[in-house]
């Protein structure tokens, strides 16, 4: 049996060119499979971004309005502070606008001490305040303090 350099030189010339294609058709395949790879990697992490700023967008919501309903019920506070400390008999029992948020003054009690209660809604997040006054005039704060309930 002839071996390929025995050959003649043109019947060589189609089995080294069809070497060659079978060589480059299976390069062509690798990077194109580790391309997909790479591609289903990059989307991977692109796909765990978004939901993770979209998490974070949620609980950020939720943190701030947790912070204008405190905000919203410490100014009904120090309304009603300001507003006990010009009238004597003031007794709360209001609902005032504090930019665009609501808040509710919803007493005032006195005996030895005034204590102001106030409370706030953004959203679904709730702020509950208490303030305790030992004097009136001039105002005086004991105690001040975010609650659970009243």
């Amino acid at each position: 049996m002839a071996s390929p350099h025995d050959m003649p030189h043109s019947s060589r010339k189609p089995q080294i060119a069809i070497r060659a294609t079978k060589l480059h058709f299976a390069r062509g395949n690798v990077m194109l499979i580790s391309l997909l790879i790479l591609l289903s990697i990059l989307l991977g992490f692109a796909i765990l971004g978004m939901t993770m700023t979209v998490g974070q967008e949620q609980g950020g919501t939720v943190n701030l309005n947790k912070v204008i309903a405190r905000q919203a019920s410490t100014a009904c506070l120090e309304t009603a502070m300001d507003k006990l400390g010009r009238d004597a008999s003031y007794a709360g029992n209001e609902t005032i606008t504090v930019a665009s948020s609501t808040c509710q003054i919803l007493g005032v009690t006195s005996s030895t001490v005034w204590i102001i209660s106030a409370q706030a809604v953004v959203g679904n997040e709730r702020s509950k305040e208490q303030v305790v006054l030992s004097s009136r005039s001039p105002i005086t704060v004991k105690s001040w303090k975010e609650v659970s309930s009243f």
